[in-house]
């Protein structure tokens, strides 16, 4: 403060004509999020997307279990399931080295949809949603690249009658209420 006064001062001559005002940013390194969901429309066009995927900078996220497949392929790791999850309403997580957190795809981003904007002590622990919504908050930009392959169980009536909506309705909404929380948002069709 000392050294702004000072300057204005020197600005005005030593002489005090007017009020000053002063701005000063704060920079922060930027945290980052990318997100996989969805194998690519064109089958061949895997492993340049997961490639693409992992070359950016920031906590790598995969929902969905054939994204999954598809990610623990091109890495040569192993997908294991978490069979520690015994609630039939919390969706599959699985572990892939490298990766930081792996999902089952479309009821999870359909079940984060729905607690966005809750109350953090209403939230369940051990859910894979809650850490996938807690990440979410936590970062100021969120990368999606979103697959457009056809999920033949989204065609299920049984995901019209739970009220699922398919990948292509869910992910924009979820990248506007992200927006909306003041995140900077991409989303890369495949």
């Amino acid at each position: 403060c000392f050294k702004l006064n000072f300057e204005a001062k020197r600005l005005w001559e030593n002489n005090l004509y007017d009020d000053c005002s002063t701005v000063v940013a704060h920079c922060i390194k930027g945290r980052i999020i990318n997100l996989l969901t969805g194998p690519p429309y064109d089958k061949s066009k895997d492993n340049e997307v997961v490639s693409k995927f992992l070359q950016n900078e920031g906590l790598k996220i995969v929902c969905g279990g054939t994204t999954a497949k598809i990610v623990a392929n091109y890495l040569n790791k192993k997908l294991k399931l978490n069979e520690t999850v015994e609630d039939e309403m919390t969706p599959p997580d699985y572990y892939i080295e490298g990766i930081d957190l792996v999902t089952e795809g479309a009821i999870t981003l359909n079940q984060l949809y729905n607690i966005w904007g809750e109350d953090d002590s209403k939230l369940e622990k051990d859910n894979v949603v809650t850490d996938l919504y807690i990440l979410l908050n936590a970062v100021n930009r969120v990368n999606i690249f979103l697959g457009a392959a056809e999920n033949p169980s989204a065609e299920s009536i049984r995901y019209t009658q739970q009220g699922i909506l398919k990948r292509e309705k869910i992910v924009p909404l979820i990248a506007d209420k992200l927006r909306q929380a003041g995140k900077l948002v991409t989303i890369e069709y495949y």
